[in-house]
């Protein structure tokens, strides 16, 4: 088994244990919460980058399918909609074409945020909506930085600055003991 396997696994398995369990559902309802603000209807384009298993695609009950993109072709396998293997840092999609982006659990392994947020930028449309997790600087990030040295806490106006030089403005902002999660709109 490969360690970005095992690490999935473990991953998917935490997610049950007490009390990280009551800290995702939190964060579950948060993220629902949001989307309901984002005042999306009807049919649109959508992309899941980092999708793992399509978990938050599925969580939003979106109307339209999203298309998911992960590192894992075990994960992808399992997501039982249109997913491909892929690199967030190189979107095989064209210029413009999406409607909303959803970057959850992503951002604080990137090492080249702002890499990312560019990439981001290029595929999403003029008023494109960009759902996008961080890990702030909390006692809860270091523990976890402590448990998986690839996290990278990030404060919010880092955040928020690469954001808009990629033509992101934030819409709305939530901060838990565990993530930042942004409504972020493409001008």
């Amino acid at each position: 088994m490969k360690t970005r396997d095992l690490q999935t696994w473990l991953h998917l398995a935490a997610r049950n244990v007490w009390p990280l369990s009551l800290i995702l559902k939190r964060e579950d309802e948060n993220l629902r919460d949001m989307f309901e603000h984002t005042g999306l209807t009807g049919v649109f384009r959508s992309l899941e980058i980092g999708c793992g298993t399509g978990r938050v695609a599925r969580l939003l009950r979106l109307p339209s399918p999203a298309v998911g993109l992960d590192r894992s072709l075990d994960l992808v396998r399992r997501t039982g909609s249109a997913a491909v293997v892929g690199d967030a840092f190189h979107l095989p999609l064209r210029s413009g074409s999406i409607d909303l982006l959803l970057s959850v659990g992503v951002s604080e392994y990137a090492r080249d945020i702002e890499g990312l947020v560019n990439e981001m930028a290029a595929v999403s449309n003029r008023g494109a909506i960009l759902l996008l997790t961080s890990a702030p600087p909390t006692l809860f990030s270091r523990l976890r930085h402590l448990l998986d040295s690839r996290i990278r806490a990030r404060a919010p106006e880092q955040v928020l600055a690469i954001a808009e030089r990629y033509g992101f403005s934030q819409r709305e902002r939530r901060h838990t003991s565990s993530q930042d999660l942004y409504l972020l709109v493409k001008r």
